[in-house]
């Protein structure tokens, strides 16, 4: 766990130094008008600037230190490539930065708290206007759904092409009712870590969902953090910090630690009969195989064999099934360890 359970008092002090707390918030103001192009500069009393400035050391002392290991593949070398940004010595995307400690479910996510109810209240306005969330699997489809998203809204960032395709990332659509993309997110997956590189939505409460339901899947991984990618939390405006602050992030320093072995799970997919090519797919951790399919999928997996049609396992790096079709193998030519028990029956 990172953040340790402590005494009363001093479990107090560190929620002053986390969103919401009045040092943090102190901090904050402090650095924002003290960093260049930052916030109009108004004459502020030497006194203030002295608090802000005792506030900043306080937080930037107190804050929680987290070793981030990363794996030797794509995505590992994406993050750490993220995380070995430098600006003039200092890093980037090291310091102070929002990380989510994903829960062992989206149920999970949702439940306690009293801040988690702005969360769950946004999420049951979402469902109620009937908004779906479900992942993007082809680089098609998360090019054209990016495209229509920057029509609609002129601020919507410009990816690299090269990002549609790459291993590790998983990408997330927000649709409404007449299935209108409303909302994007883009994560890059590996093993224990995941940087949250864009979630984007046209409306507040899809916002919510779209994060929620990424919470969930990133939860059935076996993920165990979700980072921001941004700069220092302390730079952040008020309102992205109180987001950040309703979704559960808390601030801690982050360092670069040893590499360590990729996580291999194992993805099935499906054809019909007729060999008109695979229709879907899920990803399992290790150890979680039989679980995630027989209570998933079994229906779609014993429905394609009973037409017809086949199974397909093949290994991965936990990061996604996309892409992998030449890795796949008939479930019939799978080990017994890895064969789903439906596809058995």
């Amino acid at each position: 766990m990172v953040f340790h359970r402590t005494s009363t008092a001093e479990s107090q002090f560190r929620q002053q130094l986390q969103y919401g707390g009045a040092t943090f918030a102190a901090a904050s103001a402090c650095l924002r008008r003290l960093k260049p192009h930052g916030e109009p500069r108004e004459p502020v009393e030497l006194r203030a600037l002295v608090r802000g400035l005792a506030a900043s050391v306080v937080v930037l002392w107190g804050l929680p230190r987290m070793r981030v290991s990363l794996t030797p593949t794509p995505a590992g070398e994406e993050l750490r490539r993220h995380l070995s940004a430098r600006v003039w010595g200092v890093p980037l995307h090291r310091i102070a930065q929002g990380v989510l400690e994903v829960p062992a479910s989206e149920a999970d996510y949702l439940r306690g708290r009293r801040h988690r109810r702005a969360l769950r209240n946004n999420v049951r306005r979402a469902l109620a206007a009937k908004i779906v969330c479900r992942p993007l699997a082809s680089v098609h489809e998360r090019r054209l759904i990016t495209e229509r998203l920057q029509a609609r809204a002129p601020h919507f960032r410009d990816w690299d092409l090269r990002s549609f395709g790459r291993p590790g990332d998983q990408w997330w659509g927000a649709f409404d009712s007449a299935d209108s993309p409303i909302g994007l997110a883009h994560v890059t997956v590996d093993r224990d870590w995941a940087l949250l590189q864009s979630l984007i939505c046209t409306d507040r409460a899809t916002r919510y969902l779209l994060h929620a339901r990424v919470v969930g899947a990133l939860a059935t991984a076996g993920v165990r953090y979700l980072c921001t990618n941004s700069r220092n939390s302390l730079l952040l405006a008020p309102n992205l910090q109180y987001f950040q602050h309703l979704l559960g992030y808390r601030a801690a320093h982050l360092s670069i630690g040893p590499a360590v072995a990729k996580r291999v799970g194992v993805g099935v997919a499906w054809a019909p009969a007729g060999g008109q090519g695979i229709r879907a797919a899920s990803l399992t951790p290790a150890g979680d195989i039989h679980r995630a399919h027989d209570e998933d999928h079994r229906g779609e997996v014993k429905q394609a064999l009973l037409n017809g049609g086949t199974a397909y396992v093949a290994e991965h790096d936990h990061t996604q099934l996309s892409g992998l079709e030449g890795a796949l193998r008939p479930v019939g030519d799978a080990p017994p360890t890895t064969r789903p028990r439906s596809a058995r029956r």
